[in-house]
């Protein structure tokens, strides 16, 4: 949810010419045609770009169709994303699940007998944990660069753990599963990428 204001929207036609201004009182305010507010609007239903905050829209002193800001704004994160987001949260709090509470349900051969087998598999819970804590700060926060960053670097882990498990254990279904969350990561991220370089533009 965005709070937008405007000094002045009169009727005219839609000129995209315009600016958004998040800090209060750092430029003067002036008139912007009722169909450049619907465009904004509409924009910011599907980019989110504004989430949680205040934006003012004035009129463009140039001649070029624009809508930069006088701050860099937070991206916000395409709703598809968000889905991917969530399913990745979900999948990570049962994994989670699994390796601290319930070991027997993907690994019914492991053996525990050691305080270093123990450690492992904890550690790992945690590891997990601390990735799903950094998806949830991300979305809930709506914000394109953190989830942007916290992909990549899941990715990267998703990786090293097939690895490790085809070097160890061959093809299995712990070995697939995580190759299927990398696919939903990989996606994800390229899509967020494009949001990125837009608004670098």
């Amino acid at each position: 949810m965005s709070l937008v204001a405007t000094n002045s929207a009169p009727a005219g036609p839609e000129t995209s010419q315009y600016r958004t201004i998040t800090q209060v009182g750092s430029e003067r305010m002036t008139t912007i045609a009722r169909a450049d507010v619907a465009h904004f609007l509409v924009a910011e239903v599907s980019d989110r770009r504004f989430s949680h905050r205040t934006v003012n829209l004035t009129r463009s002193t140039s001649h070029m169709a624009t809508t930069s800001t006088s701050t860099t704004p937070r991206l916000g994160i395409p709703r598809p994303v968000q889905v991917s987001a969530w399913i990745l949260i979900g999948a990570g709090c049962f994994v989670f699940y699994v390796y601290t509470f319930q070991l027997s349900i993907s690994f019914p051969n492991a053996n525990l007998d050691s305080d270093s087998a123990k450690m492992g598999f904890a550690s790992t819970g945690v590891r997990i944990l601390g990735s799903v804590l950094a998806l949830v700060i991300s979305v809930w926060a709506n914000d394109a660069r953190w989830l942007f960053i916290t992909l990549i670097s899941r990715i990267f882990i998703e990786l090293g753990d097939t690895v490790v498990g085809l070097v160890l254990d061959g093809p299995t279904a712990n070995t697939g599963a995580p190759l299927v969350l990398t696919a939903v990561e990989v996606r994800a991220t390229l899509r967020l990428w494009q949001v990125i370089r837009v608004a670098r533009i």
